[in-house]
C-alpha cells in the first residue's frame, strides 16, 4: 500500500488567509484536531497549486496528508509517506519515510476527525485509488 484515499463532501468555510486554492481552513482544521492524537502537524502548504497539505510526525514517521477539492461540496483527501524513495535510492538503502502501518493510522485518525464533525457526510475511503461508489469502503482498511 501506498496510500489511503478519502473522497467526501461538506461545506468548508474560507479560510481567513487563504483565497485559492479551496481547503485552507481544512487543512488547518485536520491539524489541529489530527494534532490531538499525538501527531505533529507542519505549517499548511500548498500543495500544486490546486489544495493543501500537511507533514505529520510521530516517532520516525513522516506523512503527508493532503486536502483538495473536488467540485462544488466533494473533497479528496490522500495520506501517505512523505518520502517514498526509488528503486535506486532503495537499492543504496533508503527506507520509506512511513510504514504502512503509519499510513494506516493517521488515515484513521483523519477518519475521525471528519466523522465526528457534523460538517461532511459520504466518507469514502480506498488504499492506492480513488474511491468512488462501487470501490469503496467506510473506513481505512489495511490490506
Amino acid at each position: 500500500m501506498i496510500s489511503q484515499n478519502a473522497t467526501f463532501s461538506g461545506d468548508v468555510p474560507q479560510d481567513y488567509e487563504f483565497e485559492h486554492p479551496p481547503g485552507a481552513w481544512l487543512a488547518r482544521y485536520l491539524a489541529k484536531e489530527i494534532s490531538a492524537a499525538g501527531w505533529q502537524p507542519s505549517e499548511i502548504d500548498n500543495w500544486r497549486d490546486c489544495g493543501w497539505s500537511v507533514v505529520y510526525s510521530l516517532k520516525a514517521a513522516k506523512l503527508e496528508l493532503t486536502v483538495a477539492a473536488m467540485g462544488s461540496d466533494g473533497w479528496a483527501l490522500q495520506v501517505s509517506a512523505f518520502d517514498r524513495p526509488g528503486m535506486l535510492r532503495r537499492f543504496f538503502g533508503a527506507k520509506s519515510s512511513a510504514t504502512e502501518s503509519d499510513i494506516f493510522s493517521l488515515a484513521n485518525v483523519a477518519h475521525d476527525v471528519l466523522e465526528k464533525s457534523s460538517c461532511f457526510t459520504d466518507i469514502r475511503w480506498l488504499a492506492d485509488g480513488l474511491p468512488d461508489e462501487k470501490n469503496s469502503l467506510p473506513r481505512p482498511r489495511n490490506e
